[in-house]
């Protein structure tokens, strides 16, 4: 990619804006992931405390959620290349995983999904997609 200061004042205008969403992207990042360990460290030290068997339970099943939801987080901004990202749309739907399950794991909506096995099932039948 040429520098900057090459490249024409519109052009500049759009890299700059690129590079600035980039540094959003990632500052909402490092926010999730301090919350994540905010949530587990708070986790650890409640079930320390020696807890009920019932309160643990409740902990473990609310951290597992935030949990889910950070990494679903974290998938949505580190995105496969495309070629990679059909390989486990079609490995997770082999496996059984329903196409929202799938698009949660995968980070890609259920359209994308639905897109990647329909492409998938093309293939096996002798269609290009």
């Amino acid at each position: 990619m040429p520098e900057p200061a090459a490249l024409p004042p519109a052009e500049r205008k759009v890299a700059a804006r690129r590079v600035a969403r980039r540094a959003r992207r990632r500052r909402e990042l490092v926010v999730e992931l301090r919350t994540g360990e905010a949530l587990i460290g708070y986790a650890a030290h409640q079930l320390s405390n020696g807890v009920s068997p019932q309160e643990a339970a409740e902990l473990a099943l609310e951290t597992s959620a935030q949990l889910s939801r950070l990494a679903v987080v974290i998938r949505k901004s580190v995105r496969l290349p495309a070629v990679h990202r059909r390989l486990l749309v079609s490995k997770l739907a082999d496996l059984g995983y329903t196409q929202e399950a799938i698009g949660l794991r995968a980070g890609v909506s259920v359209k994308t999904v639905q897109r990647d096995l329909a492409r998938r099932a093309g293939r096996c039948l002798g269609l290009r997609a």
